[in-house]
């Protein structure tokens, strides 16, 4: 056997001749042909081998398995947001809706005629909302509006109640 000696990396040779290119059939080694012929070893800390290349081929699958949960987690997100992000949008278009139809309530007099314009938004937004569930009162000072509802969101696996309490108070001019 040869004399091992430790330094620092990098080094090219014990006697200035070396390359120090890694030598490929030992762990963690920077070995010169000039330091092998001489029958030298120069270790250095810190630069070893993790695992033999048997050891690494056992572990492949395993990538593969967390690339497959991770794709099957992003089609599943991408899923549900084409499912539930349409009936956000849609529910809170309705609730601006209301708002805007609460501030000009003053310019119409009916209330049985603003009824009939929020529940047509609400049809066509295809939200499940009846004339009943629309609930109106007016003093001489204020309009409230209000509407209670719940959007069935349904997957393959469940289906979710998404629902809306929207509650709206105006000041009458």
């Amino acid at each position: 056997m040869g004399v091992t000696k430790s330094v620092n990396p990098p080094s090219i040779g014990l006697d200035g001749q070396g390359f120090g290119f890694p030598c490929l059939s030992c762990s963690g080694c920077l070995y010169s042909v000039a330091e092998r012929r001489a029958g030298l070893r120069v270790e250095f800390p810190g630069l070893v081998r993790e695992e033999s290349m048997s050891r690494m081929r056992g572990e492949r699958g395993e990538g593969r398995l967390g690339t497959f949960f991770a794709l099957t987690l992003l089609v599943v997100m991408i899923y549900l947001g084409f499912k539930v992000v349409p009936v956000m949008i849609n529910s809170y278009a309705f609730k601006d809706f209301i708002e805007e139809e609460a501030r000009f309530a003053s310019v119409r007099r009916d209330d049985e005629e603003i009824r009939t314009r929020v529940y047509n938004k609400a049809r066509e937004l295809q939200l499940p909302v009846s004339k009943e569930m629309i609930h109106m009162e007016r003093t001489n000072s204020r309009i409230d509006i209000a509407v209670s509802y719940a959007v069935p969101i349904v997957t393959p696996v469940y289906t979710y109640q998404y629902k809306r309490d929207e509650k709206v108070s105006s000041p009458l001019f």
